[in-house]
């Protein structure tokens, strides 16, 4: 919803501001460290602290309010480089804000001056033609800024995808890690699929061979006793049966 991103953009300027307190002082406590380090470039650990407390505040606010939840894998080094390209971010939502603000407030202003006290603003008389080049250009401002606002979130979006997000490599393996899965489980499908099929033609063929033995042992048994047309029928009989095993 409209508000809630407004209610994000809003915070993320206050947070822009804070941020960038903590940037000022993360520069000089690292250019000490590596000043007394003896060449080792470690960063101090209350920086990676505030650093990973105001990032995991931003990913708060951008779930909350913007909608992006994805996924983050980051150190206190990513951390540090998301801040430092999201403070400019921060801050120029803030600026479209104030600046829809105080066109909104100068509006209001004009039209009270025009048609409440009388007191003209500027001296100027509300003519139709004024009063319609102030509505188209009042309008096409408004547009414009929400424009500018509307790429503001999108920046932000893209920021935190960027710096807090798995890098290519990993998401390069992640995507090869998916399709062998996929391809695993594909091949496990189609063996279990001809397994069913042999089992089911085994088992019919057995079955068939089991009916073709009995008619056999009935006829050889009744070739004796029965007569010819009794044991000329079971062979019949057998002799289809076979037909249909070879068949199958």
């Amino acid at each position: 919803m409209v508000w809630r991103a407004g209610l994000g953009l809003a915070g993320g300027t206050v947070t822009a501001a804070v941020e960038l307190v903590l940037l000022a002082l993360a520069a000089l406590l690292m250019a000490y460290a590596l000043a007394f380090s003896r060449g080792q470039r470690a960063m101090p650990e209350i920086v990676a602290a505030g650093a990973r407390a105001l990032t995991e505040l931003e990913r708060r606010r951008l779930a909350r309010f913007l909608g992006e939840r994805a996924e983050a894998e980051y150190g206190p080094l990513r951390a540090l480089a998301y801040l430092v390209l999201r403070v400019p971010v921060g801050l120029l939502g803030g600026l479209i804000m104030l600046l829809i603000l105080y066109g909104a407030a100068t509006g209001v202003r004009l039209a009270v001056s025009w048609w409440i006290t009388r007191d003209y603003m500027d001296g100027i008389p509300p003519a139709w033609w004024i009063v319609l080049y102030t509505a188209v250009a009042g309008t096409v401002l408004a547009f414009v800024a929400v424009q500018g606002l509307v790429g503001v979130v999108a920046l932000e979006r893209r920021v935190a995808r960027r710096c807090l997000g798995p890098s290519p490599l990993a998401e390069y393996e992640r995507r090869i890690a998916q399709l062998a899965v996929s391809r695993a489980e594909v091949v496990d499908a189609v063996d279990d699929e001809r397994r069913r099929i042999e089992r089911d033609l085994h088992d019919g063929v057995q079955q068939r061979l089991v009916a073709l033995g009995m008619l056999i042992g009935r006829a050889r048994r009744a070739g004796t006793g029965n007569g010819p047309a009794t044991s000329c029928g079971r062979r019949t009989r057998s002799r289809g049966t076979s037909w249909r095993t070879c068949g199958r």
